[in-house]
């Protein structure tokens, strides 16, 4: 491993999985995920955990997360068919923003395949102007705080 990329982050180090699944447009001529992909899985996973559990209301809040960073380090190709588990946990849960650190995890395998990280700044939907994090959310990402 180079001393300049980071060694893959291992499944039991995560409190938050969702389980998600490749499309047949995911995949690029090589047959293996296009990189903006992992983003968007990313970004899908962190959503499928806060809209459940009522901290996230994308059509109705007056607040809204706007992804100021994200970048994600491939260390195996996942490709279609295929099942993939997002693992989460809460870095920094700021007073207006939040850092996810995620790592997809092909099938069940243990090393994660691309781990990677977002971060989100909640701004006032009308204004644009930054906001803190509601309540109910907070609650949420604190519970997520594990570093693996």
């Amino acid at each position: 491993m180079s001393a300049n990329r980071p060694a893959p982050l291992l499944r039991d180090g995560f409190r938050h999985f969702e389980t998600l699944s490749t499309r047949c447009r995911d995949n690029d001529i090589h047959g293996r995920l296009h990189n903006i992909v992992h983003l968007g899985l990313f970004d899908t996973a962190v959503n499928r955990m806060l809209i459940p559990q009522g901290a996230l209301d994308i059509q109705g809040s007056q607040v809204v997360g706007l992804d100021v960073h994200s970048q994600c380090i491939h260390h195996d190709s996942s490709s279609l068919p295929q099942t993939v588990h997002a693992g989460i946990w809460v870095a920094l849960p700021g007073r207006t923003s939040v850092r996810y650190e995620l790592a997809l995890f092909a099938d069940q395998a243990a090393p994660s395949a691309a781990p990677g990280e977002f971060t989100h700044v909640d701004l006032d939907r009308t204004t644009q102007h930054p906001k803190p994090l509601p309540e109910k959310r907070r609650a949420v990402l604190e519970s997520l705080k594990v570093n693996p």
